[in-house]
């Protein structure tokens, strides 16, 4: 019995560099994060974030960091957080449930996060955008942003 659980300890400790491989690329997980090796051979992920309030007609306004609530504060900081170390997989409901509810002229925010990491096929640093709009009636759609 012991035995067993040695080598199932074993064969789980040897197959799990590959599938915290497999998030770090598919999802952008956070190397550091979920007891993987990956830590060792990359920096520590960078993640932006800025908020674009959407008038009802339609217009985009950006919303100042400095301009942020005591509450706005900290859901943008707990979802950079979580960003950061789960990468995709993070989503921005809380941040744009909160944005939307003390701001009622807003019909809709979108969360746009770019996250910096090394590419391992070039050993640039590149980045993704990632822009999704958050409604007041919980949809979430990618939002394009015009050019310019």
């Amino acid at each position: 019995m012991k035995r067993r659980v040695l080598k199932g300890v074993l064969v789980a400790l040897a197959l799990w560099p590959a599938a915290q491989f497999a998030l770090t690329q598919a999802w952008a997980v956070n190397p550091w994060k979920l007891f993987g090796f990956a830590m060792y051979s990359v920096p520590g992920p960078r993640v932006e974030l800025e908020l674009i309030g959407v008038l009802p007609d339609g217009r985009g306004m950006r919303i100042d960091r400095r301009a942020y609530s005591p509450r706005e504060h900290r859901l943008a900081s707990r979802f950079l957080s979580y960003r950061s170390e789960l990468g995709f997989l993070a989503r921005g409901d809380e941040l744009a449930d909160g944005v939307l509810a003390l701001r009622p002229e807003f019909e809709s925010v979108v969360v746009h996060t770019r996250r910096y990491w090394i590419d391992p096929e070039t050993a640039l640093v590149t980045s993704r955008d990632e822009h999704i709009r958050h409604g007041r009636d919980g949809r979430r759609t990618p939002f394009e942003p015009p050019d310019g």
